[in-house]
């Protein structure tokens, strides 16, 4: 069995018991949670502005992508492409600022928001996908939409953790 020594052994001792940190002490709790909740909340920023940049370079294509979709689903012509296009890029943008806000504030819940809202967008399209008949578009919103599940498991049940222990400030915190 591995145990943590080295670099548990070079941490200060935890404050009320003198002792040095274990493996589940919150000095490396907080230290893990922080680079986990970091990570997941960078990579929403850039998938949500990166989303919305990508406007011009794939204009074409996403627009034949948004017209076959309400063809097929409402019956509306292609007119109403541009519209619900820029509708779509925009809740991407706004989805990417709002991991923006949650990475700055270091705010569970608003991590939390852009990740359930990128899951509820994953749906959607994954329903549109079903209705137009476009297979290789429902398998990426489909994956699309288990790596976000994935990533709310992980950000959910670390920060209760790190609530529960501790270790993750609270909204009160900030505030002061």
């Amino acid at each position: 069995m591995r145990t943590n020594t080295g670099v548990l052994e070079n941490l200060d001792p935890h404050p009320s018991t003198g002792q040095p940190p274990t493996a589940i002490t919150d000095d490396t709790t907080l230290i893990a949670w922080h680079q986990v909740f970091t990570l997941i909340a960078l990579f929403l920023v850039m998938f949500g502005l990166l989303n919305f940049a990508e406007l011009p370079l794939d204009w074409k294509d996403r627009t034949e992508q948004i017209s076959r979709y309400l063809a097929a689903t409402m019956g509306l012509g292609p007119e109403w492409a541009l519209p619900a296009l820029w509708a779509m890029k925009g809740l991407e943008a706004l989805l990417g600022l709002t991991a923006l806000i949650g990475l700055i504030r270091h705010e569970v819940r608003w991590v939390t928001a852009s990740i359930v809202g990128w899951m509820t967008v994953m749906i959607g399209f994954a329903a549109l996908d079903v209705w137009a008949a476009d297979r290789a578009e429902l398998q990426e919103h489909t994956l699309y939409f288990a790596a976000f599940a994935q990533m709310l498991t992980i950000v959910v049940v670390l920060g209760a953790v790190g609530r529960i222990k501790g270790v993750w400030p609270r909204r009160q915190e900030h505030l002061d």
